[in-house]
């Protein structure tokens, strides 16, 4: 192994550690473990570690969560998840499922992990307690739909999937490997949901308990709002579907071509300025910034230590054991690493690489092992130091139902975390 890798590898667990017990950007500790590893050892130029920072990413985050913040800031998509609620306020025993479609739909209607997590915890633990139900068993559907719904393409999550898989080489298949992934993700979500529901008892709760008032009618800023969403649907979705009916289309093909989420995010943003769906400044300061610095940020240092040769070591490493264990060692390693980091801006960037070298291989089909590592890291976000189990401490009412909660939310990782390896297994099985 050699400097270059060494110092790359210990740079990319430092940066995590520093990023977690200084509370600083882990982006900024990327990029200046970028500049030093790309300088120093690699005998780069700055001007090309400074390259290997992703324009194209940072563009799409841009523009997509600035569109999507005019539904949030208008709250377009909170009466949304509330109307959903409420159509079926008298099924109360099937409340976690009711609640993982509603965080599903919210979230790939662009309000994402976090914004469905803020605004549905709250709701969903006053609806648990209403019905005599586990507010964890509420929280947890929550947490999978709103993973569920993020990771279409159109949406910011979904967005940096499709770039990180094009970063692997599969530039042609990136939008249909990341549907397969989203597919996929609904699928674990609705399983490990079930297993929930039995553990926790849903099924006893009585649809009578429930007690939810009606939402007040959509106004004319929402409407339109929720009609310029179906808009950036359509404009990337109907042309997608249309490629695999009419094959042959040279003007299809171009059209999908030009189409870019990023670029069709930024117009549609402006025409909401235009219309006043909401406050300019108020979208523009819920730009996740953080997020996007760390993604980034990260991206650089793992471009380097790519630079290094780090992909190559992985994917040996992982690819030297059998057909079935090597996805369940993908859906661990990315599990344990999303433990105390990001899975956007640190799992899936460091293991999304290996994939193409493991496939070829070993002859998985790569969106399998995509699919994995996405579930993996997303499975031990609700782990309490993570941001989905942060977030639903945080949403706790009373200081009893926080300390109560804490442990079980340990647990519930262990067990998110096992059912996620399990099932790849089982489908590594059969593939």
């Amino acid at each position: 192994m050699s400097p270059a890798l060494s110092v790359s590898i210990v740079a990319i667990f430092l940066a995590i550690l520093l990023g977690w017990k200084t509370k600083i950007n882990t982006g900024f500790f990327g990029i200046a473990f970028a500049y030093l590893i790309g300088t120093f050892f690699l005998d780069m130029r700055p001007k090309d570690v400074y390259a290997l920072f992703n324009t194209n990413l940072f563009f799409i985050l841009l523009c997509v969560t600035f569109f999507y913040n005019f539904a949030v800031e208008n709250g377009a998509l909170e009466k949304t998840a509330l109307n959903v609620l409420y159509i079926f306020k008298n099924q109360a025993s099937f409340l976690p499922y009711i609640l993982f479609f509603a965080a599903t739909l919210c979230s790939l209607m662009g309000a994402g992990f976090f914004g469905v997590m803020a605004m549905l915890t709250p709701i969903t633990i006053i609806m648990c307690n209403q019905c005599h139900m586990d507010p964890l068993l509420g929280c947890i559907s929550i947490f999978y739909g709103s993973l569920a719904g993020g990771n279409l393409f159109t949406c910011s999550t979904g967005a940096v999937i499709v770039g990180l898989i094009q970063n692997a080489g599969y530039t042609e298949e990136a939008i249909s490997y990341s549907l397969f992934g989203f597919f996929g993700f609904i699928l674990v979500g609705l399983i490990a949901i079930t297993i929930y529901y039995f553990l926790f008892k849903g099924y006893k709760v009585k649809a009578t308990n429930l007690h939810f008032e009606k939402p007040e009618p959509y106004t004319h800023q929402q409407k339109l709002t929720l009609c310029l969403i179906a808009t950036l649907f359509a404009l990337m979705l109907i042309p997608y579907v249309l490629s695999y009916v009419i094959t042959d289309s040279v003007a299809l093909s171009k059209l999908q071509g030009y189409l870019d989420v990023g670029g069709v995010s930024l117009i549609l943003a402006i025409v909401c300025i235009l219309c006043k769906l909401g406050d300019e400044k108020k979208a523009f300061a819920n730009i996740p910034w953080k997020t996007i610095i760390m993604l980034c940020g990260m991206g650089m240092l793992i471009s380097v230590a790519t630079e290094a040769g780090i992909t190559d070591v992985l994917a040996e490493t992982i690819s030297g054991s059998n057909h079935v264990l090597i996805p369940m060692i993908c859906s661990l390693c990315a599990s344990i690493m999303s433990l105390f980091s990001s899975s956007t801006g640190v799992v899936m960037p460091t293991l999304f690489p290996i994939v193409p070298t493991i496939a070829e291989a070993v002859g998985i089909f790569p969106p399998i092992l995509f699919t994995v590592i996405n579930c993996g890291s997303g499975s031990a976000g609700i782990f309490p130091f993570s941001s989905g189990g942060s977030l639903i401490l945080a949403s706790a009412p009373d200081e009893d139902l926080k300390q109560s909660l804490y442990p079980r939310l340990m647990k519930c990782a262990v067990i998110n975390i096992l059912i996620s390896i399990v099932l790849v297994g089982l489908v590594a099985l059969f593939v």
